[in-house]
C-alpha cells in the first residue's frame, strides 16, 4: 500500500507511521489507520489528500501524532502549500462560539433560569443515570422519604444483584468523568498546537495576503476574550498564547491586495473591536494590541472611528475664500470668535512669539494698576477741591 503511494510528502508519511509500528508504538495504530482510509478515499476519488489541513483538523488532535507534524507544515509553508482552506481550517479550530454579551446583565440571566427551573414543575431524577430504575426510589417513597428524612438505606439488606449494579453505575460514573477530564485536556493541547501552526504561518510569510489576515483576525480575538472572561485563572497560559499571536498578527499593516475585501465586513470588524475594547474585563496589554487592528482595518477600509461612528475619511487640505489651499490645524483655535485684547501704549500683539500669554498678564496687570492710581488722583484733587 505505502509504495503505491507516489505524492512523495504523503508517501513520507506513510513511511513513517509503517516505522512507528514496527517499532511497536501502540498509541499510533488508530490515527496511522485512519490516515491510510484517507489516503486509499482520496486516491480512489483522482485527488490527493491535502496535508496542511489534514494536520489541522486531525494530527493535532490526537494524544501521540504518529509523525513530526509541525516539520511537516513548515515544508508546506515553504513550497507556498497553505491553501485558504487550510487557513480556514484554523480559524474554525481557534474559534470558540460567543455566548454573547457578558456585562453585568450575568447575574440578571442566572436569576432568571432559576426561576425558569423552579416553574418546570418535577425534575428529573438524578438517581436515573446513576442506578437506573431498579434503586431509583419511586414516587411513593419519595413521599415517605419527606416524611421520614432521618431514614436511611440499610445495605445489609441489599441483593448482591444490587451491589453489582451500584458498583457497575459508580464505575461508569468515574470512568465518565476521567473521560470528561482527559477530553479537556487534549482540547487544551489541540488548541496550543493550533496555535504554534498559525505562528509559524505569521513568522515565515513576508507578504501576508489579507484574506488570511481576515480569517485568522475574529476567532482570535473571540478567544482572547473567552480566555479573560471565562476561568481567567486557569486559562492564564491560553490568555498568554493568544495574545502572543495576536500581537504577532498585529504587526501585518501593508498588503498585497486589499480589493478583493469587502469594506463593510472591515468596518463590521473594526466596530467588534473597539466595543470589546471598552470591556471591564480587557487588560491595558489587550486594548494596546486591539486598537492597533482598529487602525490598520480604518486604513484598509479607507474609514475613520470617531465616538463609534464611522465617518469618510476627509482630504486633510481645504480651500479658503480666495480659492487658495491651506492646511488645516492640528490644533483647534478655542478663541475663534474672542475680540482681540486691547492695545496699550502702541504695544502689538504677540500672539505668535513664546511666552505671549505671560506678556498679556503683565500688561493685564499694569493696566489695573494705572487705572487704580487714577481714580485716586482723581479722588484727591475731588477732597481737595472741597476743602
Amino acid at each position: 500500500m505505502v509504495a503505491k503511494i507516489s505524492e512523495p510528502i504523503t508517501n513520507a508519511i506513510s513511511k513513517v507511521g509503517a516505522m512507528e509500528l514496527i517499532a511497536g508504538e501502540a498509541p499510533v495504530l488508530g490515527p496511522y489507520e485512519d490516515w491510510l482510509d484517507l489516503v486509499k478515499t482520496s486516491k480512489k476519488e483522482g485527488g490527493s489528500v491535502d496535508v496542511p489541513t489534514y494536520i489541522i483538523n486531525e494530527a493535532t488532535g490526537v494524544e501521540t501524532p504518529f509523525f513530526n507534524y509541525e516539520g511537516v507544515f513548515r515544508m508546506a509553508i515553504r513550497t507556498n502549500a497553505i491553501s485558504e482552506d487550510a487557513v480556514q481550517a484554523m480559524a474554525d479550530a481557534i474559534d470558540i462560539p460567543d455566548d454573547g454579551d457578558d456585562d453585568d446583565d450575568d447575574e440578571d440571566e442566572e436569576e432568571e433560569e432559576d426561576d425558569e427551573i423552579e416553574t418546570k414543575g418535577e425534575l428529573e431524577d438524578p438517581l436515573l443515570p446513576v442506578f437506573g430504575t431498579d434503586l431509583a426510589p419511586s414516587k411513593s417513597q419519595k413521599g415517605a422519604d419527606d416524611e421520614e428524612s432521618d431514614a436511611t438505606v440499610d445495605m445489609d439488606e441489599a441483593t448482591e444483584e444490587d451491589l453489582q449494579k451500584m458498583e457497575s453505575a459508580l464505575a461508569n460514573v468515574f470512568a465518565a468523568k476521567k473521560q470528561m477530564k482527559n477530553a479537556s485536556r487534549l482540547s487544551k493541547v489541540r488548541y496550543t498546537r493550533i496555535l504554534n501552526l498559525v505562528d509559524l504561518v505569521l513568522g515565515r510569510q513576508k507578504d501576508l495576503p489579507l484574506s488570511t489576515y481576515v480569517i485568522l483576525l475574529m476567532p482570535l480575538v473571540t478567544a482572547l476574550k473567552h480566555n479573560l472572561t471565562v476561568l481567567p485563572s486557569q486559562n492564564n497560559n491560553s490568555m498568554k498564547k493568544t495574545l502572543s499571536t495576536l500581537r504577532r498578527l498585529s504587526k501585518f499593516k501593508k498588503f498585497p491586495s486589499s480589493d478583493e475585501i469587502d469594506k463593510g465586513a472591515l468596518l463590521a470588524m473594526a466596530t467588534e473591536i473597539r466595543s470589546l475594547m471598552k470591556k471591564k474585563y480587557m487588560t491595558k496589554e489587550a486594548k494596546n494590541v486591539l486598537f492597533a487592528f482598529v487602525q490598520t482595518l480604518q486604513t484598509i477600509g479607507g474609514f475613520e472611528m470617531k465616538k463609534g461612528k464611522p465617518k469618510q475619511q476627509s482630504s486633510p487640505d481645504r480651500s479658503n475664500v480666495n480659492g487658495s489651499t491651506e492646511k488645516k490645524s492640528s490644533k483647534p483655535n478655542k478663541k475663534k470668535n474672542a475680540p482681540a485684547p486691547p492695545q496699550v501704549n502702541g504695544s502689538n500683539n504677540s500672539d505668535d512669539k513664546p511666552g505671549s500669554g505671560v506678556k498679556r498678564k503683565a500688561q493685564r496687570g499694569m493696566e489695573k494698576k494705572k487705572a487704580k492710581l487714577l481714580r485716586m488722583t482723581v479722588l484727591n484733587e475731588g477732597l481737595s477741591n472741597l476743602v
